[in-house]
């Protein structure tokens, strides 16, 4: 279950990481550029109310006062103002530049004192390199009324302007059009009579954190529940899924449990799912190929020990009727018939003790070589060993190792067609110890499950075997942890018995 934990957690984590992805493009690309402009417009906003309210104050004053009221009313967060004639050309410019630099204004403005603040300073400067400029069009308007054209204000009004246009203008080469925040037009008896714009540059100028912090609330409070809805979501899909599959095999499983091997699972899109899917139909082939097993065993086994007790059964009633006479030959077939009983008696039951879980394997170093020779000369089996046989040693239970190579020897040498015996060979591969042994023939076609008990079925019988020896050596290899295998090719028919060597001094 690790591949589905990673799964669900990296998915998770895609989804939190996406999210996050989103929010800092969103504040990067977009949102910036506009916490910027609003920053920017809630600023000159604050100075249009600043200069609505004094002029409420206003009773009557000089025209010229209106252009001071600007200077004096802006506050800390507007980093410069510029006047521009009736005509929308630079006339002069109070404070400093994205960069710190004072604004230059020209020379020929020196006699203009008055717009000078404690804050907000003038640099008359006389050589000044400008740069056309693209400004916006004016959003509002302070419109005078004189008495008389007395040049003293009767009345004074303050008004949001609709629509929006631009014009090109002269301004100083280190003042942006992204600087002016906003344009202010001044009019005296419904004539132009000059332009106040004010500059706010980025938010980064002046670290408004309030402000910072009120819009990454605002983006959370929405990113936040969003973030929830799409786990939701994908926790409700991912799980439907999931429990559809899990119902899938434990459906399954039942049907395996009450003895239905024909399941049928569908393809999983999930990979662990598609494993257990695979295992399932594994498990359902293996446990219908046992039960079929089975129920062979017991007629094979029948059939086995039902041979030589129906020969000693024929023997004994043949003694009593008088058919045979009880000389030496008969008694010599009742003792034959009785080793054959034994042998298969002993056989399956020597089979089924290897199949109990708790068979001792008490594991030393063994000469395979030497142990063949023995068993050869026990056995009256021709048998020729490879040269470098001898110094090949393998890790095993003596006695179980024994028996598992007589049952090898003893098939090489029944069923070898020629004249060639028994050869064997070993040798070293990697960190495992292979021995081989061989003999003239071929295999069955097609081949029947060698390592199954009576995989011969009758061709064993016929033949005086068991049908458990390879079965048997099978079950010796499992408990050593090794492998057997049996394949022919030009006439040699070859067994491996291959035992893994541990990392213990002296056995190689």
């Amino acid at each position: 279950m690790h591949h589905q934990f990673l799964r669900l957690f990296l998915s998770i984590v895609i989804v939190v990481v996406i999210l996050v992805a989103v929010q800092v493009a969103m504040v990067a690309f977009g949102n910036y550029q506009v916490m910027t402009t609003t920053w920017k417009n809630n600023v000159f906003d604050e100075f249009v109310e600043s200069i609505s309210k004094t002029i409420q104050r206003i009773g009557t004053a000089d025209v010229s006062s209106i252009v001071d009221l600007a200077v004096t009313n802006s506050s800390e967060r507007v980093s410069g103002i510029i006047i521009r004639d009736r005509e929308g050309q630079y006339a002069a410019s109070l404070g400093v530049s994205p960069s710190s630099e004072e604004l230059p204004t020209p020379d020929a403005m020196r006699r203009v004192a008055a717009l000078s603040s404690s804050r907000l300073q003038l640099s008359y400067q006389s050589d000044i390199d400008y740069e056309s400029v693209r400004v916006r069009s004016p959003r509002y308007e302070i419109n005078i009324e004189t008495a008389g054209g007395a040049g003293f204000i009767s009345s004074i009004s303050l008004r949001p302007l609709a629509g929006e246009s631009y014009s090109r203008v002269s301004l100083p080469q280190i003042i942006s059009d992204q600087d002016i925040a906003g344009t202010i037009a001044v009019s005296v008896d419904g004539q132009p009579f000059c332009y106040v714009d004010v500059l706010v540059y980025k938010m980064d100028y002046y670290a408004p954190t309030a402000f910072a912090l009120k819009m990454a609330v605002d983006i959370f409070v929405v990113s936040i529940p969003t973030a929830c809805i799409a786990a939701l979501i994908f926790a409700a899909i991912l799980s439907r899924r999931t429990a559809r599959s899990t119902k899938m095999i434990l459906n399954a499983l039942d049907d395996i449990a009450n003895g239905r091997y024909d399941v049928e699972l569908p393809r999983q899109k999930i990979i662990e799912y598609g494993r257990i899917a695979a295992s399932i139909r594994t498990l359902a082939a293996d446990l219908e190929r046992h039960g079929r097993s089975r129920k062979e065993w017991i007629r094979n086994i029948s059939h086995d020990l039902n041979t030589p007790v129906t020969a000693l059964t024929l023997l004994i009633n043949g003694l009593e009727e008088g058919v045979f006479k009880p000389d030496e030959d008969t008694f010599r077939q009742l003792k034959e018939q009785v080793g054959v009983l034994a042998a298969r008696i002993a056989s399956v039951s020597y089979y089924s003790y290897l199949l109990s879980p708790d068979v001792p394997v008490a594991k030393v170093s063994v000469n395979a070589a030497r142990t063949a020779s023995e068993i050869a000369m026990q056995e009256g089996i021709g048998l020729s060993v490879a040269d470098g046989a001898a110094a090949v040693d393998i890790w095993a239970d003596p006695k179980l190792f024994g028996r598992a190579l007589r049952e090898v020897l003893l098939n090489a040498s029944e069923y070898g067609t020629g004249d060639g015996g028994v050869r064997m060979g070993c040798h070293y591969d990697k960190d495992r110890a292979v021995i081989e042994v061989m003999n003239e023939g071929s295999l069955p076609d097609p081949r029947p499950q060698f390592f199954e008990p009576w995989a011969r079925g009758d061709e064993a019988r016929t033949s005086g075997g068991s049908g458990l020896g390879l079965p048997i050596v099978y079950q010796i290899m499992e408990l050593h942890s090794g492998a057997v295998s049996i394949d022919d090719g030009d006439g040699i028919v070859t067994v491996r018995l291959i035992f893994p060597i541990p990392s213990v001094p002296g056995v190689r």
